[in-house]
């Protein structure tokens, strides 16, 4: 199955938006890791028959990308938490995980 383009479209258009309320400093720290964890959550929920395929070339770099950058000025302890929850989920290092393996990495 793949995803319909109407649901790939606010897909990818939520995640610009969080990354894009970020980097212009509406929000800060943990908030905004928060914030996006919560808003990429969302859209996995709304989400239909994505491609496995598109899901680990496209999707997961994208959101791992963004969590690692949200997440560069946390303290060391919880970054090495946020990589341990990403490897055992299969996200890290090469993106193997399906997407419900993908929503409870990110606790959705």
């Amino acid at each position: 199955p793949t995803l319909q383009t109407g649901s790939l479209f606010k897909f990818k258009r939520t995640l610009r938006m969080a990354t894009q309320q970020n980097a212009r400093g509406q929000l800060s720290g943990s908030a905004a890791l928060q914030g996006y964890l919560a808003q990429t959550c969302a859209r996995l929920n709304t989400s239909t028959g994505m491609d496995d395929n598109f899901l680990r070339e496209k999707v997961m770099p994208q959101i791992i990308e963004s969590i690692i950058r949200l997440s560069k000025g946390a303290p060391s302890e919880k970054r090495e938490e946020i990589q341990h929850i990403l490897t055992e989920h299969g996200l890290l290092p090469d993106c193997k995980a399906d997407i419900a393996r993908l929503g409870d990495a990110l606790r959705c």
